[in-house]
């Protein structure tokens, strides 16, 4: 999976920390650092936070909605009628038991989720691009496939096939965390 568009938010807590203070400018570095030491990974605005921003950061975790694309196998022909479904099936909550991939990890539950729009285009005959926009937390693997059932519905049971997904890619998250930083600095 990849994130793209402004990327994932996300906090570091230091613990035992040598240094606690830090200048912009130093963060700038370390940015610079970071991005030049990978082409898989890029940061973004890096800075110092305090317990107030990081919860509207813990708070957008229930909140945020996420926008997701991805490739989709289905068993029967993609025709105008199964984009259509797709396009029409409008705001559906799903209904997801803790993925199996993740029971290792996470609590066995139910969880609700909110599927706010969905849309497709045809790549052949059996593939298709599906684009999504997903309460946080929205397990979209499971959601396309089924999980043996563990969700639903699912876009097998939407489309009356077997479906299952062959790439997946996070486009957006709807948080605009952290605050964006001027980076005047930046080609030092």
């Amino acid at each position: 999976m990849r994130m793209l568009g402004n990327g994932r938010p996300f906090v570091i807590d230091m613990l035992n920390a040598h240094k606690i203070r830090y200048t912009q400018d130093e963060m700038f570095e370390l940015e610079r650092k970071i991005n030049a030491g990978s082409v898989d990974i890029v940061v973004r605005d890096l800075q110092i936070v305090d317990k107030d921003q990081v919860l509207v950061l813990k708070e957008g975790e229930e909140t945020k909605k996420k926008t997701y694309s991805c490739v989709v196998w289905i068993s029967r022909e993609v025709t105008p009628e199964v984009l259509a479904t797709i396009a029409n099936t409008g705001s559906i909550i799903a209904y997801q038991s803790t993925p199996v991939r993740v029971l290792h990890r996470r609590v066995a539950a139910v969880r609700e989720k909110t599927v706010e729009k969905m849309s497709a285009i045809k790549i052949n005959s059996h593939f298709l691009k599906l684009t999504l926009t997903t309460q946080a937390g929205t397990y979209i693997k499971e959601f396309v496939h089924g999980d043996l059932g563990r969700t639903t519905p699912n876009i097998g049971q939407l489309l009356g096939c077997e479906a299952d997904i062959i790439q997946l890619d996070v486009e957006e998250v709807d948080l605009n965390w952290p605050p964006p930083i001027e980076h005047l600095n930046k080609a030092k």
